[in-house]
């Protein structure tokens, strides 16, 4: 998810940030964050780019999507993974990820430096840097591009922006359900040239991760002003951002093209054009990848290993996890307060099997919370063994046999992480009935799961999670950090682990939370408080002839270094294939985030 923002994460994040600002007077360690190894600044004025071009570059990568993108502002999109995908082109931020990763990098700032508190952050700009349209980046366009975002009074505070509200907090005024100030921000100034300064409410060690997040690409302040609430929606209202690649035209199809921004900061990208075009059809895009047609294509994480695929000059490789799946059992019910049968159950579960029959054959088995790749996943939690005959052992020690009925309750409606709710509750239902538990599936409307969850009224249900941020506070504390949610997360109570997530949310060195979380992880599975399940994973079909190309975790893939082979002398590449089929939710399926389902499992 790809990324979603929907109004339960709002709520959540909210809370977390009440919580963080009870706690901030403990101090944190001093510490000073500064990028290094930065690129350098490509030199030269702010002249504006040249015009667009009316015709695709011949020496383009092709990229095929789902969708059309609903926004090309990309504070003001809603649960788009197509949008976020071309807005990581389009835009930059103050900091970004590595290519491939969930790391943190310079970005338009090449250097930060928190103070000890981990309340107030300094940025330093890059010199000669500009936007699209060729006017300069400097501190007062920052300013602005934050006072849009977070402050109602902006005269080009147009619509919503999920993406300020879901990760950090709320608008200049607003309050939460229980009356306190929900805003993180208290005040961005410029102090000086290409120098800004940030103060937050309090210490909220996450911020820099969430700024790295496609909601907070910075855009030019004379093209939004230009085109008001209409920005980044449409042909006649293409964005501007700072990115490596400029939109140039947004086709009828949603469609667009792009073209190298030769200014670019860390200099020009070594493909002169990427296009991304629309094949709804996952079969589409797997033939214009197969045939030349595109350079690569997502698929779904169920899509089968086709002929296709497996003799076309094509490399299919698992974009990393973001995702998590889990069976969460009632701690205030018997016998699940007894931590041997829930270790009893987390033995009883083939994940390999699940993974592959469920999920896809790229899916991975999970045994904790954070996904491989994740600041603080922990090498030393291990996914549980497949042993179904001491899970049966330790059911009988402790008296439980056949008679004990487990109902595994799942939503009707698909969620991105899980595809196939009631096949994959009833995979896991016939693991438990193997080792004498009398496991059965239930299911109830996407709302009513939601409630119901929150009050209680299940024993055993499967859920999961989907990051909106690189950082782990934004699967951890949710979950685990609030004493509100107990019921919602099974009645399971550990002040020690609640304790340890709102440190981490004011802790300002990377290393000191990754052993924070991995502590986390490790108290978790000593009280088999959780049956992790599966990381699902979803394909990534790229042609031969593209070269350098890593998929991004959070779906926001770098092509400034991706190269292509040259076409054997005399071929030319291949038109686009009709699309058939229907797009993925065409059967009724809400999409992610769309405000009528929640995205997640919370």
């Amino acid at each position: 998810m790809p990324p979603v923002l929907d109004r339960a994460r709002g709520r959540g994040l909210r809370a977390t940030l009440r919580l963080g600002r009870v706690l901030a007077a403990a101090p944190a360690a001093a510490l000073t964050l500064t990028g290094c190894g930065s690129p350098t600044v490509t030199p030269g004025g702010p002249t504006a780019e040249a015009a667009a071009s009316p015709t695709p570059h011949p020496d383009g990568v092709v990229w095929a999507v789902p969708s059309a993108p609903t926004t090309l502002d990309p504070a003001r999109a809603v649960a788009d993974p197509v949008a976020e995908r071309i807005a990581a082109q389009v835009y930059d931020g103050l900091v970004r990820f590595r290519p491939g990763t969930a790391q943190l990098a310079p970005g338009m700032a090449e250097r930060w430096v928190a103070d000890p508190r981990g309340s107030t952050f300094t940025f330093t700009l890059r010199k000669g840097m500009t936007f699209h349209d060729g006017t300069p980046i400097d501190e007062h366009a920052v300013v602005w591009n934050f006072e849009r975002w977070m402050d109602p009074r902006h005269e080009r505070h147009d619509g919503k922006f999920p993406g300020w509200q879901g990760l950090l907090g709320g608008f200049i005024g607003q309050k939460d359900a229980d009356g306190h100030e929900a805003w993180l921000i208290e005040s961005i100034e410029a102090i000086g040239p290409l120098q800004l300064r940030i103060k937050l409410r309090a210490p909220f060690a996450p911020f820099l991760h969430h700024l790295a997040m496609t909601p907070f690409g910075l855009a030019s302040p004379a093209a939004v002003s230009a085109q008001g609430e209409r920005y980044g929606s449409d042909a006649e209202h293409l964005p501007v951002g700072s990115g490596p690649f400029a939109v140039e035209a947004w086709e009828p199809d949603g469609s667009l093209r792009l073209r190298r921004f030769d200014r670019y900061w860390a200099g020009p990208a070594t493909v002169p054009a990427l296009r991304f075009v629309v094949l709804p059809d996952d079969r589409a895009r797997v033939e214009a990848v197969a045939g030349g047609a595109a350079h690569g294509a997502d698929l779904p994480p169920t899509t089968p290993l086709t002929d296709t695929l497996l003799t076309a000059p094509v490399e299919v490789v698992p974009r990393p996890a973001r995702q998590t799946v889990w069976l969460m059992l009632n701690h205030g019910r018997q016998p699940l307060d007894n931590p041997k049968i829930r270790r009893a159950i987390a033995l009883a579960i083939d994940r390999d099997r699940l993974a592959r029959e469920r999920f896809g054959a790229w899916s991975v088995p999970a045994g904790q919370l954070l996904p491989p790749g994740f600041l603080g996943h922990s090498p030393t939690v291990v996914v549980p063994p497949f042993d179904p005959d001491t899970a049966r052992k330790l059911l009988a020690e402790e008296g439980v046999s056949g008679d004990f009925p487990l109902n595994i309750w799942v939503p009707t409606a698909p969620r991105p992480y899980l595809p196939d709710p009631e096949g994959t509750a009833g995979a896991v239902a016939d693991m438990l009935k193997a080792v004498g538990i009398n496991a059965a599936v239930r299911t109830t409307g996407a709302r009513q799961f939601l409630n119901d969850r929150g009050t209680g009224r299940f024993t055993a249900w499967i859920i999961g999670w989907e990051a909106q941020s690189a950082d782990p506070d934004n699967f951890w504390f949710w979950h685990f950090g609030m004493v509100g949610r107990a019921v919602a997360e099974g009645n399971y109570a550990n002040p020690d682990l609640a304790d340890s997530l709102r440190e981490a949310q004011r802790v300002i060195d990377s290393e000191q939370r990754a052993t924070i979380y991995r502590a986390a992880a490790e108290m978790v599975d000593k009280d088999s408080a959780r049956v992790y399940l599966v990381h699902p994973q979803a394909p990534v079909v790229v042609a031969r002839r593209l070269r350098g190309f890593r998929p991004s975790p959070l779906g926001l893939d770098d092509f400034t270094h991706v190269t292509l082979d040259p076409l054997p002398l005399g071929a030319t590449m291949p038109p686009l294939p009709t699309a058939a089929g229907t797009p993925a939710d065409a059967e009724g399926t809400p999409p992610a985030g769309d405000g009528t389902v929640p995205a997640d499992g919370s």
